[in-house]
């Protein structure tokens, strides 16, 4: 019987969703499955109409202890949901779509994937940060690392709350890691990148290089 100084650390998924019934079950059993000891999934669910949040709720009565949820009063954007998950969870690597070895879904047409790369470019050049994917989601973060970063004065509310996670970290000193992923296609529901969402992403990086 393991004792509670040899327990692996537990490894919380924050999971933030929107209209997202259709995709939580497929991604919460492929993360489950995973040999991961102590691993867990948080999910944030914004009040979805489409019944997410009691998807979610489902999720967790089947898997007690493994899957939790928080349930938000409304539609308070992404970045706000990661903050809220993160506060939660108990405790970085970053999964890359541009180093070497990282691919993008087939599905993908050539403006999206120029659009995705201008992005890149475009915060990398303003901010002079050398990841190859700073607008990545997909991220490991260290509990110990979480503590330095302040999260109560994050200010994105939407898609740039990751690069404003990675320029904090940048800042902070913190080595940051890219492992390549194979970046795929949603299996259901709609992109939520509104023109409002790109035009906040667009300012962000000027917002945080002249912030005091």
């Amino acid at each position: 019987m393991p004792t509670s100084r040899e327990r692996p650390p537990t490894v919380t998924v924050v999971i933030p969703t929107y209209n997202e019934a259709d995709n939580l079950p497929v991604i919460a059993e492929q993360l489950l499955a995973l040999p991961v000891d102590g691993l867990r999934l948080l999910v944030v669910d914004d009040n979805s109409p489409d019944g997410t949040g009691k998807v979610a709720d489902g999720l967790a009565a089947g898997h007690p202890g493994r899957v939790e949820v928080v349930h938000r009063p409304g539609r308070q954007g992404l970045g706000h949901a990661y903050v809220d998950g993160l506060y939660t969870a108990p405790a970085c690597v970053i999964g890359s779509r541009y180093v070497p070895g990282g691919t993008l879904a087939a599905e993908w047409s050539w403006h999206r994937r120029a659009l995705s790369a201008w992005a890149g470019y475009y915060v990398r050049a303003i901010l002079r940060m050398r990841l190859r994917d700073v607008t990545a989601g997909f991220k490991i973060w260290r509990a110990a690392s979480l503590a330095e970063l302040d999260l109560a004065g994050i200010s994105s509310g939407g898609y740039s709350f990751q690069v404003e996670m990675h320029h904090r970290a940048t800042k902070a000193g913190m080595t940051i890691v890219e492992i390549p992923i194979h970046f795929s296609d949603r299996h259901a529901g709609a992109s939520k990148m509104s023109l409002r969402v790109q035009l906040e992403s667009a300012l962000m990086p000027w917002r945080l290089l002249f912030k005091r």
